[in-house]
């Protein structure tokens, strides 16, 4: 019977902890800490190798002397050289992709669609702007099927123009369908979220820098916004920027897009959409939220806290400043760090790929019809600005709420009926038909 009872006494958690005790080289208490620390080293290599590793394997860089003069952007500027995959967009040939009609309210939903005018929001990308513009479209093009088929209740096309996630439309039927979006310099865009969205200025007195909270807030959100694009306008599968395919990726998002504009190159972006889908020049036209004049925003402290851009509705009863950008010079320094390229790397090469497929889409398309489509756009768009200046918008520039607005909703399609009147009246104007 002692025997039995030694046993299980050997066996019983107190007897193994005892055992195990002695075993070990180190008190209990170290081994938490011990566990943690190895959790920390893996995390760290996976960041080394899936983040950072193409500052390990990019051949060093010579100095480069910044400045207050030097460009945003180090890494990309009009006209530079692309060798990779590029892409024509092709014009549409199938009928006008409208899909069933809905009522206006449908077009805020982010809801799966099939057919219809299928637009991917990318943020800090002028998506207030494209999103109107999608807007008209789908206004416009639903009332040519409203009054065929004398329907008074639904009265716009499908549309999709909320979702910043593509894969929303993975089982679109690609001839009643016409899925597109625009990109921006991924520099610039990053600063501009960081300026909307980002504690930009701090009381007076405190000890962090400009730089400091813009790192900070762009590896905050690193899974989003490392290899952005990838990510956001995948259509048929999950794309991982981190596996380094970015050649292979790039070719399969141009493919998979009717469309993809460049928000820099924003008329004519707009003039090729105009000229792909047959679109009237009214159909493009658009209002930007209103500029705030010469206003500075002021702090909890009482400091000065920058000049204010815009407006924006952020809650129910407050318009929030969103600040122009300012980029010290020690922010620019770090844009132009191997640590901040290999962050921006991926984004930066769909950019070039996009921007070389517009310029290949304008010479299939014909360079001389797409320069005089821009002045038409132009010339239509500033009638528009001048003749519905008194647009009313969710905020005004003064930071004023506006509960009653002109919007088909939020800050899109704002003056909508406005635009409707000047596209009407230029269709009439001689001197406006003079450049067709």
């Amino acid at each position: 019977w002692s025997s039995n009872t030694r046993a299980m006494s050997i066996y019983s958690v107190l007897g193994l902890r005892t055992r195990w005790q002695k075993q070990l080289p180190f008190r209990n208490t170290v081994y938490p800490f011990l566990g943690l620390f190895l959790a920390i080293h893996a995390l760290w290599m996976f960041y080394d190798t899936t983040i950072t590793s193409y500052e390990h394997h990019r051949p060093k860089r010579k100095d480069i002397q910044i400045t207050e003069s030097s460009p945003l952007s180090p890494f990309y500027s009009p006209g530079q050289q692309y060798d990779g995959f590029t892409r024509a967009f092709p014009v549409w040939n199938n009928p006008f992709p409208c899909g069933l009609l809905e009522d206006e309210y449908h077009m805020r939903t982010r809801a799966a669609a099939k057919e219809g005018i299928l637009y991917v929001k990318q943020v800090e990308a002028s998506t207030t702007i494209f999103s109107s513009v999608t807007a008209n479209i789908a206004r416009s093009k639903g009332k040519q099927q409203t009054q065929a088929q004398n329907n008074s209740t639904a009265n716009v096309c499908t549309t999709r123009l909320t979702s910043q996630r593509a894969m929303r439309y993975r089982d679109r039927v690609p001839e009643k369908s016409f899925l597109w979006s625009v990109v921006r310099e991924p520099v610039s865009r990053l600063v501009s979220k960081y300026y909307h969205y980002g504690e930009v200025k701090k009381k007076s007195g405190t000890y962090t820098t400009m730089l400091s909270r813009f790192q900070n807030f762009i590896f905050n959100l690193e899974a989003q916004d490392y290899g952005y694009y990838f990510r956001s306008l995948a259509v048929n599968r999950r794309m991982n920027p981190g596996q380094k395919e970015h050649e292979r990726d790039t070719r399969e998002l141009l493919e998979s897009y009717d469309f993809l504009g460049v928000s820099e190159r924003m008329d004519e972006s707009l003039a090729v959409l105009k000229i792909i889908l047959n679109l009237g020049f009214q159909d493009v036209l658009y209002l930007p939220i209103p500029k705030a004049k010469d206003i500075k925003a002021k702090l909890a402290d009482g400091s000065d806290g920058g000049f204010v851009d815009y407006y924006d509705r952020w809650s129910k009863d407050k318009c929030r400043p969103i600040l122009k950008p300012e980029v010290p010079l020690e922010m620019k320094e770090w844009f132009y760090s191997e640590e901040f390229e290999a962050f921006i790397e991926a984004d930066v090469m769909f950019y070039k790929a996009v921007n070389a497929s517009l310029d290949k889409t304008i010479s299939e398309l014909g360079r001389d019809l797409v320069e005089k489509t821009v002045k038409q756009v132009q010339w239509a768009q500033k009638v528009a600005e001048k003749e519905c200046q008194n647009a009313r918008f969710p905020c005004s520039s003064q930071g004023e709420i506006q509960k009653e607005t002109d919007c088909l909703f939020s800050n899109v399609g704002c003056g909508y009926k406005c635009l409707d009147e000047v596209g009407t009246k230029l269709l009439h104007d001689p001197e406006f038909q003079a450049l067709f």
